[in-house]
């Protein structure tokens, strides 16, 4: 890990300068509210390499938010039986014309463009959102005001929608509806980090702002959603970011990151997965 920059706006560094600046961040905050401070450290100290579907996820943002990016650095693979030897030749030349590249699947370089093209061309606000004028892939640090803490995120796009400055943040998921998207917020803790990068921005440049959600289907339709939370929703995000950046301060002071509680943790079933059905008597 690297020391952080002064507080401030930075539009042109890259993500692994980014990521090895020392502050915390909405993952490491989730990690903290999710599980424990020992899986934030943990993957602070100990970075786990690019999943298949972390490197989609990349080339997906990069696809849409910066297609020069895209293609520098993703390029379509083969489809091709390698037990012959001419088509082992043909892999090897492949690979050779695309030295430093990552060869996605030929469904997966498909699907990021049919998801740009669906953004760009099937969705009228989404199409404005990204050909808005704006910076795509901006750091902010800011230091937090209760914990003295510093602070960190990479927001996908600043634009404007309207009449109003707005921080937006691409998505690719399953279902783009509402009622689904909704659960992911909660699953993925995207309200804390909707919280926590409209509290960058507020430190840095106070004024009232947006943060929206770009949704985008990874298969066929590739529909796409533009989704924003409601002050509820926001509000329980910032609380949950305000219990994870103490707790962070706490073990920072002590040096003590704990895993799970000891002793036995009570649990049950979800709520929706409950039997009460009374009707069965216990010779049944």
């Amino acid at each position: 890990m690297a020391d952080c920059p002064d507080p401030g706006i930075y539009p042109d560094v890259s993500f692994d300068e980014y990521y090895g600046w020392e502050a915390a961040n909405a993952t490491l905050l989730k990690a903290i509210d999710k599980r424990t401070p020992l899986h934030a450290r943990t993957s602070q100290l100990e970075p786990r390499a690019p999943t298949p579907a972390m490197q989609l996820g990349d080339a997906i943002h990069a696809c849409i938010l910066e297609p020069d990016r895209f293609e520098g650095e993703y390029a379509k693979g083969l489809e091709v039986d390698k037990r012959s030897k001419a088509n082992k030749e043909a892999w090897a030349a492949h690979q050779e014309e695309n030295a430093g590249k990552t060869l996605l699947s030929v469904k997966d370089f498909e699907r990021c463009e049919q998801m740009r093209a669906r953004a760009v061309g099937g969705h009228a606000d989404v199409a404005h959102l990204l050909g808005a004028e704006g910076a795509t892939e901006v750091c902010m640090v800011w230091v937090d005001k209760r914990t003295n803490l510093a602070c960190k995120a990479r927001v996908d796009k600043f634009t404007t929608y309207g009449d109003w400055p707005v921080l937006v943040d691409l998505k690719s998921c399953q279902d783009a509806s509402g009622w689904k998207f909704s659960r992911d917020c909660h699953t993925f803790g995207y309200a804390l980090q909707a919280a926590h990068y409209l509290d960058g921005a507020h430190t840095l440049s106070p004024r009232d702002r947006q943060f929206l959600f770009i949704a985008i289907e990874k298969d066929a339709p590739w529909a796409a959603q533009i989704h924003e939370l409601g002050q509820d929703s926001l509000r329980t995000g910032e609380l949950a970011r305000r219990r994870a950046l103490r707790r962070w301060a706490t073990c920072l002071e002590t040096g003590e990151f704990p895993g799970y509680p000891p002793g036995v943790s009570a649990i049950e079933l979800p709520e929706f997965a409950i039997d009460l059905d009374e009707s069965l008597t216990e010779g049944d």
